[in-house]
């Protein structure tokens, strides 16, 4: 009879059989994943740099009063220096967009001075003391007077606020001095335009023709440039009251009747918005509040304010877009929206971290956030906030949204996870793009239009048009923006517009990091962190998640790369311990509640089907068969292990086949984590068999092999064996007899052998012979 240490023995092959096996199988993938690597290493080529630039301004939206009334406010962050132009200039687009040029009421843009509260509105440390709070930069001040005597914005009603207690000194005077009409609070102040001007350079005419701009007297913006400058305040006899350099003064004594003169000793200028109304005639009203503001231009107050936005009883929500998209996720994500609407949230935050991943359902998703939209009885707004990645479909969700917001790192567009057709592009730049027949009628109104995109060329670049774009700057009022040759043909002059680069190819996505989304006008601000873009939004805390539970927590963390690898690692170990060890035990449990976390996160998250998990469980039963049922032949065992390979690679991602770099490199990443849990599992394993035998609570999970001296003992009474009585019985076999196995004779378990055909167990057979410990057996 065989004892329990030969039955210890037998284990031990087995698994080291399978040891064998599992390194060849490693092997195997060692050798795929290094070619892989050695192929796809390098990194996807990216279409050409764009120039980097900075972060937008604080916008208000336009809104159209059902009486006919059109406006919007713009803030103009104080001092002007780093992005503030650029950001300015983008929300001015963004808000003139909003007034297509039509017959009807004049729209009303009123640019509101502000200071600056953040390092994020000044482009420099936060909180900037007093003394340079004023500094603004001569070129961006004079830039941005300039913009307002361009033709985008002869059509508008140009109005400049300076709200109580705000400064505007330095050059920023220059844009005060430029806008056609100015409103100030009582205190606010205006004046010492050259108060940090250390340059020695004469800065008169730039002061002048801002003064022309926006209808001011020369002499007084002379005055606000340099003390050099003293001016004189003449009240001329039915004519009302003239400014007139301390020179000219003779000149005009001797020309008109001078009844009462006074000189402006205060210099350089410097005065309060009660001054510059009462004694110097430049502010046309005094306004303490948008309140008073909106009451002098006679407008509704709702065209100014945004107070729904800022927080002042609103309702906000936030969504989360994260990991490889699924058309189950963003069906959920959809529904979530639309109820939101319905409930009357006015501000929905859309955090997208994302490759992509289902073309379809992202373009869905994209049309239902376009259109849900703001109304009288209810102002509503989306936000994309892309601090890490929206790659390929995931950022058409961020084309849907009113605002996109990146942190200057970010990405949007390029190649994604996601396989979208050329229909599905075309069909989705139809939707986007604005449309007009040759005669420039008929517009149809596009996303990009509603959503007051500056162009619709850069959100169809992001999707992968089939025309290439490029950057342009308008020869008149410097504004730049993106055009396709189609919109480019599109514009009113296109002469005006002349091409500095191109940056985008024809036919492939266009991606963009955050700070050059800005640049071009498709993000309204770049945001380090979640703290800025709430300072920006006025938001006092974080908007409600809408998508909370213990099922996305737990998805969110089996799709890290590291917990993958465990997951693969233990589950890789667990069935190694269970084939070393009697019966059904610990290890096998573990390793079938490891793969199944595996595959239902995967499964979850779209990149797994029944597909895989068939390919899964069908391989593992090939390489069982391997080694219990036709050893040594070798075509089950490497078959199932290229089945159970294919099976995780495919559970890892959406495509069969990658198609573009974006792709590869994640397949690369597939392997890489595949190799790492394969070293893993092999490390576990050789850890298992050297101390869990001698684990104290845990050894009965693996039986001790024998030492040397038991071998030699059992070997031993082997040989001593006499089987001879056993000549002539009948049994049962217990294992199949291939031709060696075991058999049940007269109540004794005997390695037996069969020469000739195999014999399965439970057949009976009879002892033909023995020859000392080896008994011959045949079926009877």
């Amino acid at each position: 009879m065989l004892d329990v240490k030969r039955q210890i023995q037998i284990q031990h092959q087995i698994g080291s059989k399978w040891t064998t096996l599992v390194a060849h199988f490693m092997g195997f993938c060692c050798l795929l994943g290094g070619f892989q690597i050695a192929t796809f290493a390098q990194p996807p080529q990216n279409p050409p740099a764009a120039a980097e630039a900075p972060p937008p301004a604080a916008d208000q939206p336009a809104v159209v009063d059902p009486a006919g009334a059109r406006g919007g406010l713009v803030k103009l962050k104080l001092p002007i220096t780093g992005d503030v132009d650029t950001r300015f200039r983008n929300a001015l687009q963004r808000l003139l967009a909003r007034f297509p040029a039509e017959q009807g009421t004049r729209p009303i843009l009123v640019i509101e001075f502000s200071p600056a509260t953040s390092a994020e509105d000044a482009g420099a440390p936060a909180n900037p003391p007093q003394d340079d709070a004023h500094k603004s930069d001569f070129s961006r001040s004079q830039a941005l007077a300039e913009l307002l005597r361009s033709p985008d914005l002869q059509r508008v009603r140009v109005v400049g606020y300076i709200p109580p207690k705000v400064q505007v000194r330095g050059h920023a005077v220059l844009v005060a001095l430029a806008c056609p009409e100015l409103i100030m609070a009582r205190d606010a102040e205006l004046g010492e335009g050259g108060i940090h001007d250390q340059s020695g350079i004469d800065r008169s005419e730039a002061y002048k023709a801002a003064a022309q701009t926006g209808g001011k007297p020369v002499p007084l913006a002379l005055g606000f440039w340099s003390a050099k400058n003293k001016v004189h305040r003449a009240e001329i006899a039915d004519a009302g009251v003239e400014f007139v350099l301390e020179a000219d003064l003779p000149k005009l004594r001797e020309q008109k009747n001078v009844t009462a003169e006074k000189a402006l000793d205060r210099l350089p200028f410097n005065f309060t918005g009660l001054e510059c109304k009462q004694l110097l005639g430049i502010v046309n009203y005094l306004a303490a509040n948008r309140q008073e503001l909106a009451a002098a231009l006679k407008i509704p107050e709702k065209l100014l304010n945004d107070e729904f936005f800022l927080g002042a009883g609103a309702k906000t929500a936030q969504l989360r877009i994260e990991g490889v998209l699924s058309p189950a996720l963003l069906a959920e994500i959809d529904k979530k929206l639309t109820q939101a609407h319905q409930d009357g949230v006015n501000f929905v935050l859309v955090v997208i971290r994302s490759p992509g991943g289902a073309p379809s359902a992202a373009a869905g998703l994209m049309q239902t956030l376009a259109n849900l939209r703001s109304n009288d009885d209810h102002p509503f707004r989306t936000v994309a906030w892309i601090d890490q990645e929206a790659l390929g479909d995931a950022a058409w969700i961020a084309l849907g949204c009113d605002e996109i917001v990146m942190s200057p790192q970010a990405r949007i567009g390029g190649y994604g996870s996601g396989n979208p057709t050329p229909d599905d592009r075309a069909n989705l730049i139809l939707a986007y793009k604005d449309h007009k027949n040759e005669l420039d009628v008929n517009v149809r109104r596009g996303i990009a239009m509603q959503k007051n995109r500056p162009s619709w060329s850069l959100g169809a670049a992001l999707i992968g048009n089939t025309e290439s774009a490029a950057l342009y700057r308008n020869k008149v009022s410097n504004l730049r923006k993106v055009f396709s040759p189609e919109e480019l043909r599109q514009q009113a002059d296109p002469a005006a517009w002349e091409q500095l680069q191109e940056i985008a190819r024809a036919n492939e996505p266009l991606e963009l990091t955050g700070t050059n989304a800005l640049s071009y006008g498709l993000a309204a601000f770049n945001a380090e962190n979640m703290h800025q873009l709430k300072e920006h939004y006025g938001l006092e805390a974080s908007p409600e998640l809408l998508e909370p539970g213990w099922v996305d927590f737990l998805l969110r963390a089996i799709r890290n790369d590291y917990v993958m690898i465990f997951l693969l690692l233990i589950g890789g170990a667990g069935i190694l311990a269970e084939l070393q060890t009697p019966g059904v035990g610990l290890g096998g449990f573990i390793a079938f509640l490891c793969f199944m976390l595996y595959f239902w996160g995967q499964f979850l998250e779209g990149t797994a089907g029944w597909l895989e998990v068939l390919l899964f469980v069908f391989g593992l039963i090939f390489v069982l068969m391997e080694i219990f049922v036709f050893p040594g032949f070798g075509i089950l065992g490497f078959g199932g292990g290229l089945m159970i390979l294919a099976s995780l690679i495919l559970a890892s991602q959406t495509t069969v086949i990658p198609t573009n770099a974006y792709q590869l490199n994640q397949l690369r990443n597939t392997l890489l984590v595949l190799l790492g849990a394969g070293a893993g599992t092999i490390g576990v394993a050789v850890l298992l068999h050297k101390f869990l035998p001698s684990t104290p609570g845990l050894n009965r999970m693996l039986l001790e092999p024998p030492s040397e001296q038991e071998r030699l003992d059992q070997a031993r009474r082997e040989s001593l064996a006499d089987f001879s009585h056993l000549l002539g019985q009948r049994g049962k076999t217990t294992t199949r007899l291939t031709p060696a196995g075991k058999a049940l004779i007269s109540d004794q378990l005997v390695d037996v052998v069969a020469p000739g055909d195999y014999i399965d167990p439970g057949k009976t057979i009879e002892v033909i012979e023995v020859r000392g410990h080896r008994v011959v057996v045949r079926a009877v």
